[in-house]
């Protein structure tokens, strides 16, 4: 199982202030705890975040909560183009278990266009544009080789129902 979650509400830029440097908002913060509870429930293995100081902190209360680490990839980054997606994408397909992924809209976008499309599966983009806290669970099929994407769910934010994409 995949989950592709984009940061949790950041602070705006400021003069002189790198990008990454960006942390979430308070109410950034209360909902990568709604997400961590949220989560958790799926017994993650793998935290794999952008670089982005607010991607981290979206994952850091699941990382607490499950005692992992989070592994941190430039692919995932605000700036990170096809090639560098493509390749954290293996990366990410390589993971056994429950991976939880923390990127950006763009990124999340590109990155979940290129798995459904190597899975022979289309949708209509637009339901892949989550607003923060946003993220898509894909479930794949147990015990099965090559990997079959079974059914995909869109969540535009913690606690709502999910928008079936696929299955």
């Amino acid at each position: 199982m995949l989950v592709v979650a984009r940061h949790a509400p950041a602070t705006r830029p400021r003069p002189g202030m790198a990008d990454l440097e960006r942390s979430l908002t308070e109410e950034g913060l209360v909902k990568a705890q709604a997400l961590s509870v949220e989560l958790v429930r799926l017994a993650p293995t793998h935290l794999v975040s952008s670089p982005a100081r607010r991607c981290i902190e979206t994952l850091a209360p699941l990382a607490k909560a499950l005692d992992l680490e989070i592994i941190t990839d430039d692919g995932l980054g605000p700036s990170a183009k096809a090639p560098q997606i493509a390749m954290s994408l293996a990366y990410l397909g390589a993971l056994d278990g429950v991976t939880v992924v923390a990127t950006h809209a763009p990124q999340l976008e590109v990155l979940l266009e290129q798995l459904l499309a190597d899975h022979g599966i289309s949708v209509d983009a637009d339901a892949l544009h989550l607003p923060p806290a946003g993220y898509v669970i894909v479930d794949v099929a147990e015990g099965v080789r090559p990997p079959r994407i079974d059914r995909v769910r869109a969540y535009r934010d913690v606690g709502t129902d999910p928008l079936l994409l696929v299955g």
